[in-house]
């Protein structure tokens, strides 16, 4: 049960981060761009796909290097679990 605690707190603290977000305005650069925009009639509903058809290849070439990046980290974690298991069971076997 004391568990579900934490999470009930982090909702607790979304929702305030919600309700000060909404009270807060933008920027006047960015009302300006979101204008100028709307006048020029490019306003994007997916920004994401465009991206993807746009630039696949610095999508790739992005999500390659945090593969490379963050791929060591969790090899060298899971292995140093494993040996550490293996090696406090061997040396509880031992006792």
């Amino acid at each position: 049960m004391g568990w579900r605690i934490p999470f009930i707190f982090s909702l607790l603290l979304v929702i305030i981060g919600l309700l000060i977000r909404k009270g807060l305005d933008e920027t006047p650069a960015f009302v300006a761009m979101q204008k100028e925009a709307a006048e020029k009639n490019e306003v994007r509903r997916l920004p994401i796909v465009e991206i993807f058809k746009k630039h696949p290849k610095e999508v790739l070439i992005t999500t390659g290097a945090k593969f490379v990046e963050t791929g060591p980290f969790y090899i060298f974690t899971t292995r140093s679990s494993s040996v550490t298991v293996s090696r406090v069971s061997t040396y509880h076997s031992n006792l």
